[in-house]
């Protein structure tokens, strides 16, 4: 069984944070995703970075991994044998022996194995399997036996959905292909609201289960395509900004300017006259819903004024405004 290196898998270091963990599957599940990259391999490159992903985007199942993983090269360095000459298809056995015959089930740090005669990977490798998939078939020291097929849940499918900005400030439904081997599409509601990250759970669509068992489930995450007229605001994810150009006339005078909103809406604001450059106008309800889901009450969206300076002037414009720099010589 061969040791699977999740980090060289992503191109990252064992100390990446998340955020880099993330940015590296974005960019090569890109890269290998069979419906872009029909080259031989690639769909396979595709399920080895997805398995990586699952992984290390896991804060207890890298805790186990970097645990294991460890002790898993130092076996296969031994040649496939533990201290005590334990055969190379149980690591388990000799992992446990390694521990003062320690063992801990299901959770952290613990090793589990199971021996059975099915192979019910749902595309995982079975050095996952091995790790995170199975139970224990059998106490230390008891002989090797071969346990029927067990009724086991389906693997769950983790995948990335790009949203856009709008998407997310109005809600509203998506049709998507989210299996390899189904072409079938589904129907997805992106909640009003939803932030960059967010995961989406939808039962019963992962991997068949075995021996009878139930499918896992699609788990869509959520990545909010940037718009470069809004941001959202960093200690309050409901309020937005964006910045709108002002004629000098106008930020002088007074007037109106128009202030488009995510979901292409156009809205009519009014300047008072001596407007500064860069003044802020808080236009209540207009940012993202309060509660995901509910966009009857919303946010604030923060308008700032950018005052802009005319070019190209004419004789005309250039003698006024001589004049009025002579007006007001101290300014």
């Amino acid at each position: 069984m061969e040791f699977q290196d999740y980090y060289a898998v992503l191109g990252v270091p064992r100390t990446a944070d998340a955020k880099q963990i993330k940015s590296a599957y974005r960019k090569l599940a890109r890269k290998y995703h069979p419906d872009v990259n029909k080259d031989a391999g690639a769909e396979e490159q595709f399920k080895r970075v997805s398995e990586a992903y699952d992984v290390l985007s896991d804060t207890e199942k890298r805790a186990q991994y970097d645990t294991y993983g460890q002790a898993w090269q130092q076996y296969q360095r031994n040649g496939g044998q533990g201290a005590s000459g334990q055969g190379a298809d149980d690591f388990a056995r000799w992992f446990t022996s390694q521990q003062g015959g320690r063992r801990t089930e299901g959770s952290p740090g613990g090793f589990r194995t199971e021996y059975t005669t099915t192979d019910d990977g749902a595309g995982f490798s079975d050095f996952f399997e091995t790790l995170f998939g199975r139970t224990a078939g059998r106490e230390r020291g008891s002989t090797a036996t071969h346990a029927p097929p067990r009724t086991r849940k389906g693997r769950d499918i983790l995948a990335e959905l790009e949203v856009s900005f709008a998407d997310v400030y109005t809600g509203g439904e998506r049709q998507i292909t989210f299996d390899l081997n189904r072409a079938e599409p589904m129907t997805v509601t992106v909640p009003a609201g939803a932030e960059e990250g967010q995961r989406l759970r939808f039962t019963g669509k992962g991997h068949p289960g075995s021996g009878g068992g139930t499918a896992g489930d699609l788990v869509l995450e959520l990545h909010v395509l940037p718009d470069a007229r809004f941001t959202r605001d960093d200690a309050t994810p409901t309020t937005l900004r964006t910045t709108v150009d002002v004629p000098l006339y106008t930020a002088v005078l007074g007037g109106e300017v128009v202030v488009p909103t995510p979901d292409g809406k156009r809205l009519f604001v009014k300047v008072p006259p001596e407007t500064q450059n860069g003044r802020p106008i808080r236009l209540a309800n207009k940012g993202m819903p309060l509660v995901v889901n509910h966009p009857e009450k919303r946010g604030d969206l923060i308008v700032t004024l950018r005052v802009q300076l005319p070019t190209q002037l004419s004789d005309e414009e250039k003698r006024l405004f001589t004049e009025l720099r002579a007006l007001r010589p101290n300014s």
